[in-house]
């Protein structure tokens, strides 16, 4: 092949990789704006969880659900940010549901006092009868615990599906532990009700 078609056909290749490359290049830079954007709209979210509160908002698990749902909603990160982003958002929502699991939690005692002097007044064993229903439901709740732990101490998994079933196992064994030092301050109430 004479050496003037050989350069121009080796021309014509490079440009043809030129062309490739620059459309690739293109497609990805707009994958990796997309990705940037989609950064700034989790962390935005995650923000807004921060500083949600009892206090802040009247329907806080409402308010939870809806910003979860965008979040879900929010496609993909860059890849350098995601277990970043998953670990801010994960503690966000931890915080929050601890929050709300003492909010409720002193409404409910609230409220169990104020009808325990109900219960008080029906006399004979009422008071007893309420207290030894709450024992047994403690310590329901201090067996699964103990089975939920024990679960926990079998499994050694490394992979990102792997630690999301961990901590919400972990999540599952706090909201039970908080369940059941509401169970203790009832009983706490009973006791002091009984020496009134």
């Amino acid at each position: 092949m004479p050496k003037k078609i050989g350069d121009q056909l080796w021309d014509e290749f490079l440009a043809a990789c030129n062309h490739f490359f620059e459309a690739r290049n293109a497609v990805n830079a707009g994958q990796r704006n997309e990705e940037h954007a989609n950064l700034d709209k989790k962390n935005e979210i995650i923000e807004k969880l921060k500083n949600l509160t009892a206090e802040t908002c009247d329907n806080v698990q409402k308010e939870v659900q809806k910003l979860v749902e965008e979040y879900n909603a929010v496609g993909h990160v860059p890849y350098k940010e995601k277990d970043k982003v998953y670990e801010a958002y994960h503690a966000a929502l931890d915080r929050v549901y601890k929050d709300l699991n003492v909010s409720v939690a002193r409404k409910r005692l609230s409220n169990f006092k104020n009808k325990l002097k109900n219960v008080a007044e029906q006399g004979g064993s009422a008071l007893d009868n309420e207290r030894n229903r709450l024992v047994r439901q403690f310590e329901t709740l201090k067996s699964e615990v103990q089975t939920y732990e024990n679960n926990l101490g079998f499994l050694n998994v490394s992979s990102k599906k792997g630690n999301s079933l961990i901590d919400e196992m972990n999540r599952k064994v706090q909201k039970l532990k908080d369940n059941m030092e509401l169970i203790r301050e009832q009983i706490k109430a009973i006791d002091q009700q009984n020496k009134e």
